[in-house]
């Protein structure tokens, strides 16, 4: 019964975004705050943690973003949910967080505190069957909790939402004149070496 719910509510779902389809393009366009609060809001009749973002428009067709926020036990809900999309002329539908293309122009801040990713190096290893990484921020003190969320964040937009749930352990965020011993990269620079990682700790589990 509980899986017939979801899926009516799935399909509820995709029946009001086609059937508004111009409507909410517009929204989007002129208001997306607004926009992005009411699709929230029917989302959540899906399941409470899922969100969404607007993405760049190419060829008359703007990115909407389906995003577990960070939880992962509803990431198969995403999944099922993008795959039930029907045929949309003014949308394209996609698939959790991407990762920022444009990191360089990306500015983090907390109250006073600023970061940008020029302020962070990333010292990256396999730890088991995930990737730890290490996140050395200028200005950080370890008193400041603030530097650990603006990390996650960060990470959020280098990775993107998939890859951060499923493939990074253990996170730790120091000062950033510590460990001067480690290999250490910007982090503007961490997606190309965090896939190099993730694609030999898969073919060591192949080879397992």
């Amino acid at each position: 019964m509980a899986i017939s719910v979801l899926f009516d509510r799935r399909r509820s779902f995709w029946k009001w975004f086609s059937r508004h389809e111009d409507r909410l393009a517009g929204a989007a366009a002129s208001d997306p705050i607004r926009f992005l609060g009411n699709v929230v809001r029917r989302l959540r009749r899906v399941h409470r943690s899922l969100v969404c973002e607007l993405g760049p428009e190419a060829d008359g067709k703007r990115q909407f973003v389906i995003s577990a926020d960070g939880n992962k036990t509803a990431f198969p809900v995403v999944v099922e949910l993008a795959s039930m999309a029907p045929p949309l002329r003014r949308w394209t539908i996609v698939k959790f967080r991407q990762r920022n293309q444009d990191l360089d122009e990306f500015t983090l801040r907390f109250g006073e505190i600023e970061i940008k990713p020029s302020d962070v190096e990333v010292h990256a290893e396999p730890v088991g069957e995930v990737i730890g990484l290490m996140l050395f921020i200028r200005g950080c003190t370890g008193s400041d909790d603030r530097y650990a969320r603006a990390a996650f964040i960060l990470l959020d937009q280098t990775l993107g939402e998939f890859d951060m749930e499923t493939k990074v352990g253990p996170v730790e965020v120091l000062p950033f004149e510590s460990h001067r011993d480690l290999r250490r990269l910007p982090l503007v620079k961490l997606p190309a070496t965090f896939d190099t990682l993730a694609a030999g700790l898969r073919a060591r589990a192949d080879q397992a």
